[in-house]
């Protein structure tokens, strides 16, 4: 919803207020332009003429400010790109966004994961919709891991930077250690 509005407002210069966005239950969006009725039009973007206003609503009167549908069309190839960019981009955080809440609320825990590959003596653990990072001084001197191994893997941090979500797991840590015995012996 942002987005449109803030297209909009750059490529035709126009002020946040001059932009009305409205969406019906079916989710369908119309964007509208607010434009004061004039005698005579100096910009065309935000000012429309008394004879057009009547056509759009036969109630208008000089000096009334009418909303009319922003035709897409108007927009160039490079807008039409900027806005499908910002689209994704904002899609891409709000989903890096939820994961991230996801894993930070099991900071500290249990957690399956299927080892994937070593880079830099460092295990990349699957956790189903991200990736873990499990340094060499994070993992047991006795394991040998080879690909698609299934492992416990103790969340020891969870930050969320720039864009990039790093989870880092342990099977060194003490707290991987009580938290297994917690789980598997009952008081």
């Amino acid at each position: 919803i942002d987005i449109f509005k803030s297209e909009f407002i750059k490529n035709f210069n126009l002020f946040e207020k001059r932009i009305d966005f409205s969406y019906d239950k079916d989710l369908i969006f119309k964007l509208n332009i607010i434009k004061d009725v004039v005698d005579e039009v100096e910009d065309d973007i935000t000012e429309i003429s008394e004879e057009d206003a009547l056509k759009a609503d036969k109630k208008s009167k000089l000096g009334d400010t009418l909303s009319l549908p922003i035709d897409f069309e108007t927009l160039d190839r490079k807008a039409i790109k900027d806005i499908e960019d910002s689209f994704t981009d904002r899609v891409k955080n709000i989903h890096m966004e939820m994961i991230y809440q996801e894993y930070k609320n099991k900071e500290n825990s249990i957690i399956f994961g299927t080892f994937l590959r070593s880079v830099r003596n460092s295990a990349i653990i699957d956790l189903k919709n991200a990736e873990g990072v499990m340094p060499y001084y994070e993992q047991s001197p006795r394991d040998f891991l080879r690909q698609g191994d299934k492992l416990k893997c103790y969340i020891k941090s969870v930050k969320y930077e720039n864009g990039k979500l790093l989870i880092l797991l342990s099977r060194a840590d003490i707290n991987f250690v009580k938290k297994l015995f917690e789980n598997e012996v009952p008081e």
